[in-house]
C-alpha cells in the first residue's frame, strides 16, 4: 500500500519527487537531437529495471508529468544574462562562417566570380558545397556600440591567416580597398587564393596610407571568439599578445556565449544576400567577389551601423562608437603589424650551421651548434632563428653544399683563437706571493654630455597612442638592451654618469635595439668626445 502524507492541504505521495527524478533522467537519456523518451515508456523502464519501487506502479501519467514539472525537470530555456562593455573598443566579438546563398563559380585573374544557390538545396550553410572554394564572411562586432564590420573572402575553410588579415583590415585606420591577392605562400611557393586577400603593400596595418580614413578603427582591449583557428593557433595568440590584446575564448559549442556576433550574421545574410534573388534570372546572375565586398561595405555603412543602439535607442550604433573620443581616441595599429605574424618552433642548429624544417634544410649564417627558436613568417617569405641562450637573431637561407674545389676551413672562433694564443703566453704566477705593486689608476674622470638626438613625433589627431610591438622576424636587432649597451661601450669606451647612461639606453630602446643605430650612435658620441 502506497503511503501518503498531507502537506499544505494537498495529498502527496511520499518519496515521489525522487522517483520523478529517476523517470526524468530516463526520459532525457537519448542525445539532444533524438528528443526525449515518452513518459509512459520511461515509467515502464524504471519499474522493470527496479529503478523505482513497485509501489509507484499505480501513479497516473498526469501525476508524473505534474511532479516533474513542479520539480523543474521540464524542458525550459535557462535564464540569460545580458552584459555590455563599458566603452567602445573594450571588447570585440569575432567570428567567421560561410555564405548562406553565394558560391564560387569560377576564377578570373585575381578575382572570383560568384553565383547564387537556394541555400536549402545544399543543406546547412556551414556544410561544404560541391566545389573546392567557398565565400566566407569574417565579421567583428564592438560590444559597447554594436557597430559591425565584415567582409567576404574565397577560401576552402576558416583559416588562421584569413583571420589575421581580416583583423588587420578591420582595426586599421586606412580604408584600403579589399580584393587584391597575395602572391605566393612563404617557402612553399604555392599561389595563395585571390579575391579578398589583400596584398600586404596595400593592406591597412601594413603601411598603406593611400586610402581614405575609416570611421571605425583601433585595437581593442579584449577579443572574444569561438574555439576556431584564431583562438587555437599559437601564431595568432602570440601576435595578439604582442599587440597587448587579451583573449577571451567562448565556451565551446555554446552559441549563447557568442550571440552578439552570431545574431548579426543572420541579419546580414537575410537583408543583404536575399535581395540578390530579385534578379530576373538569379540562378545565372554573377557578381565578382570584389564588387560583392564593395556593396557589402555600403550596406553596413548606410544601413546596419546607423540603426538605433540596442539600449540607447535615441542614438545609432555609429554614434555610440564615436564616444571613443571621450576616452582620448582609439589605439592605432602599429605600422606593418600584419607582416610580423609568425609561426614559432624550436630546432637545433647543427655544427655545420644547418637545421631541418618541414623536410627542407636551411643554413644559418654566423651560428652553429645551438638551440634556436625558428620564426616563420605567415605573410612574408622570411625565416629567422633566435639563439635561445643569447637572444641574438640570424637570417637563414636554403642550404646548398659547397663544391669540392670551393671547400675552405671556417675561421677560428674566439674560443679556438684563445686556446692557441694561450700556449704562447709568457707569464709567471704572481698570486699570493706578497707582491705589492702600484696599480695604475686613471686620474681622468671624463664626463661627456650625450647630445639629445631624440625625435619628437606629433601624434595623429584623435589617436591616444601608437602601440609598438616586437618583430620576431627582424634580425638587425639585439636580443636585449644589455647586449646593445655592451656593444655601444665596446665601440665607444667613454666614462658616463648614470644620467648619460640612461639617456643612451632610452635612445636605443626607442630605435628598437637596432644594431645599425647602436653603431651610429656610438661613433657619433665618440666623435663628439674627440672634438671636446
Amino acid at each position: 500500500m502506497l503511503s501518503v502524507i498531507i502537506w499544505n492541504g494537498e495529498r502527496k505521495f511520499c518519496g515521489i519527487e525522487d522517483a520523478a527524478g529517476v523517470i526524468a533522467r530516463i526520459k532525457k537519456r537519448p542525445p539532444k537531437e533524438a528528443g526525449e523518451i515518452a513518459t509512459d515508456q520511461a515509467v515502464e523502464l524504471a519499474l522493470t529495471n527496479g529503478a523505482i519501487s513497485e509501489e509507484f506502479a499505480g501513479v497516473s501519467l498526469g501525476t508524473w508529468n505534474r511532479v516533474m514539472r513542479d520539480c523543474g525537470f521540464h524542458k525550459k530555456s535557462i535564464r540569460r544574462q545580458r552584459y555590455q562593455a563599458e566603452y567602445p573598443n573594450q571588447l570585440h566579438h569575432v567570428d567567421a562562417s560561410s555564405s548562406q546563398f553565394f558560391y564560387v563559380h569560377r576564377q578570373e585573374g585575381d578575382d572570383f566570380i560568384l553565383r547564387m544557390h537556394s541555400g536549402s538545396a545544399l543543406g546547412y550553410k556551414n556544410k561544404p558545397v560541391p566545389i573546392r572554394l567557398r565565400p566566407w564572411v569574417y565579421g567583428l562586432t564592438d560590444d559597447y556600440s554594436g557597430y559591425h564590420v565584415a567582409r567576404y573572402v574565397a577560401a576552402a575553410g576558416e583559416s588562421l591567416a584569413d583571420n589575421l588579415q581580416f583583423l588587420a583590415w578591420a582595426w586599421g585606420a586606412e580604408a584600403a580597398q579589399p580584393g587584391r591577392p597575395l602572391a605566393n605562400s612563404p617557402r612553399t611557393g604555392e599561389p595563395l587564393q585571390p579575391g579578398c586577400r589583400p596584398n600586404l603593400a596595400n593592406s591597412p596595418g601594413a603601411g598603406d596610407l593611400s586610402g581614405p580614413k575609416k570611421e571605425f578603427f583601433g585595437i581593442p582591449d579584449r577579443i572574444k571568439a569561438d574555439q576556431g583557428p584564431l583562438m587555437k593557433g599559437e601564431a595568432s595568440k602570440e601576435w595578439l599578445e604582442r599587440l597587448g590584446i587579451e583573449l577571451d575564448g567562448s565556451v565551446p559549442y555554446a552559441k549563447e556565449a557568442h550571440g552578439k556576433i552570431e545574431r548579426p550574421w543572420r541579419t546580414l545574410w537575410r537583408r543583404f544576400e536575399q535581395t540578390f534573388f530579385v534578379e530576373s534570372d538569379w540562378k545565372r546572375f554573377e557578381i565578382s567577389l570584389y564588387e560583392l565586398n564593395r556593396r557589402f561595405q555600403i550596406y553596413q555603412n548606410t544601413w546596419y551601423n546607423v540603426q538605433p543602439h540596442r539600449y540607447e535607442t535615441e542614438i545609432t550604433r555609429l554614434d555610440a562608437w564615436r564616444r571613443i573620443n571621450l576616452r582620448g581616441g582609439a589605439v592605432a595599429m602599429p605600422e606593418n603589424a600584419i607582416a610580423t605574424a609568425a609561426r614559432r618552433c624550436e630546432r637545433t642548429v647543427n655544427v655545420d650551421g644547418t637545421f631541418s624544417l618541414d623536410g627542407t634544410i636551411y643554413e644559418v649564417k654566423g651560428l652553429h651548434d645551438a638551440r634556436v627558436r625558428v620564426y616563420e613568417g605567415i605573410f612574408e617569405d622570411r625565416l629567422v632563428v633566435e639563439d635561445i641562450v643569447t637572444g641574438e637573431k640570424y637570417e637563414t637561407k636554403l642550404f646548398a653544399p659547397a663544391k669540392l674545389d670551393d671547400y675552405r676551413r671556417e675561421k677560428d672562433t674566439p674560443h679556438q683563437k684563445a686556446l692557441k694564443e694561450a700556449e704562447d703566453l709568457q707569464l709567471r704566477n704572481t698570486l699570493y706571493g706578497g707582491m705589492n705593486e702600484d696599480e695604475g689608476k686613471s686620474s681622468s674622470d671624463l664626463r661627456h654630455p650625450i647630445p639629445d638626438t631624440r625625435k619628437v613625433m606629433r601624434l595623429p589627431t584623435r589617436i591616444r597612442e601608437r602601440r609598438t610591438m616586437e618583430n620576431p622576424l627582424r634580425a638587425d636587432a639585439y636580443g636585449s638592451i644589455e647586449a646593445a649597451m655592451r656593444e655601444f661601450l665596446d665601440i665607444c669606451p667613454v666614462r658616463m654618469n648614470e644620467s648619460d647612461r640612461e639617456q643612451v639606453r632610452d635612445l636605443i630602446v626607442e630605435n628598437g635595439l637596432s644594431k645599425s643605430f647602436v653603431r651610429e650612435l656610438a661613433m657619433e658620441v665618440q666623435g663628439e668626445t674627440a672634438r671636446a
